[in-house]
């Protein structure tokens, strides 16, 4: 007798589905057919598809099936300091995380992106972007990529540099010739591997502190030459735009990069808190991309980034969480919800709707990392990026008349049951199965301690 041969590896049924696909955003009810790591099809209707055959068959009834969420920016060594530094503006926050530098060892970077990496994924992430400015050694940077392999999140590694600055610790800065050997370095060894889950980027961490106009020239070229995105931090508070204007004359910091040549597609920026109208129009011109942080930036009392004005010319904008120093949480549903209502605040009550939200956390992130032809949205030939909540039953989100309302306003990072990545189940009615949630739990709470202890100007109050 042979063997019954599985037309897919999975099929997911009995779910609505949430596909933000741009062509027809409508939610309906369907079903999903996996095949390796693929959406192989989608079809109307919840069940009656008998004769679709697979290894696994997942019951979505009463739940919801959407693309998952993209955290675009975060610093996930970050997450073994949660509440250690309060109320703080962004420049006296800046000299203590930076001082972390002085005593972070590799084995708390491993931990910290293990740890982080995990709160992603039972949020709904299945992409994120770490942008990883202390570094003391390259094992660091190796410890979070080998962290996103083991989890098996889909994950993109921005190696940012600093050349200058008195914020920064001695070792992190680093002569330009050093910071690109060590680029080159990551790019051949993600080509060598041909890493699928794995992605680089480079940047200077934040021009105007602490990136010569030489390394912001050097990284726009790397990106170039390579194919890749540069990620830097612009203007996250008004000082910063100060001190561009008093070091190079410009008048905010997209300004001094129009003046160096460096804007373009290939550029994710972080924050743009402070830009004046026509940088705004600068960045719509050239095809930028930025990383709206609404938290973090409440956090260290920012400001309100124009993100009305930005989507009006254009501009591709996602979102991140930050780090978990100016966030404590790396939930995206909180920060969609923040990024609408400071929207809200600053614009009216109109502004910011909560479909938009939702294409900024999926679709248009994809599309700013480059990716959008593969993930971002629920299409057949798309990589099975995908999460399913549970809503229907849920006392905070119950009654559901308007699905992407419910999920930007209401719905929490425990309403997710199942992460699928890459087409591969990384957790399934509420278990992470790739790694020992419990034991990370216990190494990071004993090593938050202890790196803390280490770190005498955190002050912990």
């Amino acid at each position: 007798m042979m063997a019954k041969e599985f037309v897919f590896d999975v099929v997911i049924e009995g779910g609505t589905l949430l596909t933000l696909n741009p062509n027809d955003p409508s939610s309906f009810e369907g079903t999903v057919c996996i095949r390796g790591n693929r959406i192989g099809k989608i079809l109307p209707g919840n069940f009656g598809h008998e004769e679709l055959s697979a290894q696994n068959r997942i019951d979505a009834s009463g739940k919801v099936v959407m693309p998952g969420l993209i955290n675009a920016h975060t610093h996930l060594f970050q997450t073994l300091l949660r509440g250690t530094m309060n109320e703080l503006p962004l420049g006296p926050w800046l000299k203590k995380v930076y001082a972390v530098g002085n005593y972070l060892k590799e084995e708390d970077t491993a931990i910290a992106a293990r740890l982080g990496a995990m709160e992603s994924v039972r949020s709904g992430v299945t992409t994120l972007v770490e942008h990883a400015f202390l570094h003391p050694s390259p094992g660091h940077i190796e410890a979070v990529l080998t962290a996103f392999r083991e989890l098996g999140i889909r994950g993109v590694l921005c190696r940012a540099a600093m050349d200058t600055g008195d914020l920064p610790p001695r070792e992190m800065k680093q002569d330009i010739d050093t910071i690109v050997r060590d680029w080159e370095r990551l790019a051949q060894t993600c080509q060598d591997k041909k890493e699928a889950m794995v992605g680089i980027m480079v940047g200077p961490n934040t021009p105007g502190i602490n990136a010569t106009s030489e390394l912001i020239v050097a990284a726009k070229k790397f990106a170039d030459a390579h194919g890749l995105i540069w990620n830097p931090h612009i203007a996250e508070s008004a000082d910063i735009n100060e001190r561009v204007q008093s070091l190079y004359g410009h008048n905010g910091v997209v300004e001094y990069l129009h003046s160096l040549g460096v804007l373009g597609a290939n550029m994710l920026a972080a924050h743009c808190v402070h830009l004046n109208a026509g940088e705004v129009r600068l960045l719509g011109e050239s095809g930028g991309s930025v990383v709206h942080n609404p938290v973090s930036n409440m956090f260290l009392g920012d400001g309100i980034a124009p993100v009305q004005d930005l989507l009006k010319e254009r501009v591709k904008v996602c979102l991140g969480t930050d780090g978990a120093c100016s966030n404590i949480s790396q939930d995206m549903f909180e920060v969609m919800k923040a990024a609408t209502l400071l929207q809200k605040i600053r614009y009216g009550a109109a502004a910011l709707p909560c479909e938009q939200v939702l294409k900024m956390a999926t679709v248009d992130a994809a599309r700013a990392l480059g990716l959008g032809d593969k993930i971002g949205s629920l299409e057949e030939g798309k990589m099975a990026d995908l999460i399913i909540l549970n809503l229907y039953d849920k006392p905070h989100a119950v009654a559901v008349h308007h699905l992407p309302a419910t999920i930007v306003y209401g719905a929490k990072s425990t309403d997710v049951e199942t992460v699928i990545i890459n087409g591969r189940t990384i957790m399934e009615s509420g278990k992470i199965t790739s790694i020992d949630e419990k034991r990370i739990i216990r190494k990071a709470q004993s090593a938050g301690l202890e790196l803390a202890r280490r770190c005498p100007d955190l002050e912990v109050r």
